[in-house]
């Protein structure tokens, strides 16, 4: 349905996913992609490293696996092309010889931003720190089809047809540490604050999945101002110091 009475349709979407398999995980993506745009989804999430599944373990180190993975995510760029929505789906990403667990941010056939995870768990049965490196905060630009696009923590998604609109992303972990990015991220103006969480991790652990699209309501809807149109710039997070207060004794 159309958007009304100022509310904007974001959807949260899980895949079912095949271990180093991208080219069947991007066709399960876009087919949510096109479910949720065919509904007024104006903003949808995907889990972390969906596009490889999250358990590759040592074939993450396999340039065949990164490579396609790349091919892959171009793939679903393009079909995106034409349809006003912004996606954040994540995979592994390599700049300059260096591994990193990260969402792209993908809108109207193009991709407007990589957002790394700067916590890495290693504990339990978690241990990306063997495969992947924190995050950057500071945006840098990463090589994309011959084009560079803005990586790092600290990146903004602003709205410019809907100044209420500022999204920002952060990845699993990146939530339960005492100073989230989204603490940043708030300060300098984000409204909304995607996460994406390893659904296929958290069920072997024995945590609740979400079930997949079709399984729940697609919605949840924001009370911010209509539009008609995303348009979207891509903008850094101000370093800002965080004030820390403590009771005293």
């Amino acid at each position: 349905p159309d958007m009304k009475d100022g509310f904007l349709r974001v959807a949260a979407a899980t895949p079912k996913v095949r271990v180093a398999d991208p080219q069947y995980n991007a066709q399960q993506i876009m087919d949510l992609i096109g479910q949720g745009y065919s509904r007024g989804v104006k903003l949808m999430v995907f889990p972390e490293l969906c596009l490889t599944a999250y358990t590759c373990a040592d074939l993450f180190g396999q340039k065949a696996l990164l490579r396609r993975a790349k091919e892959e995510l171009g793939r679903i760029v393009r079909f995106t092309d034409g349809k006003d929505i912004l996606v954040f789906l994540g995979l592994p990403w390599e700049r300059d010889g260096k591994l990193y667990n990260a969402a792209a941010a993908i809108q109207k056939g193009r991709l407007i931003g990589v957002v790394p995870k700067r916590n890495l768990p290693n504990y339990s049965e978690f241990y990306e720190a063997r495969n992947f490196c924190p995050g950057n905060e500071r945006p840098v630009m990463t090589c994309w089809n011959g084009e560079k696009v803005p990586m790092g923590t600290n990146l903004l998604f602003r709205c410019n047809t809907m100044p209420e609109l500022t999204v920002a992303a952060e990845i699993c972990e990146d939530v339960w540490v005492p100073c989230p990015p989204s603490i940043r991220h708030a300060l300098a103006g984000a409204t909304v604050v995607v996460s994406r969480v390893d659904w296929e991790a958290a069920a072997a652990s024995g945590s609740s999945v979400v079930p997949s699209l079709e399984e729940l309501p697609l919605a949840a809807e924001l009370a911010l101002s209509s539009l008609e149109e995303l348009s979207l710039v891509v903008e850094t997070v101000p370093e800002v110091e965080v004030p820390l207060s403590f009771p005293s004794a």
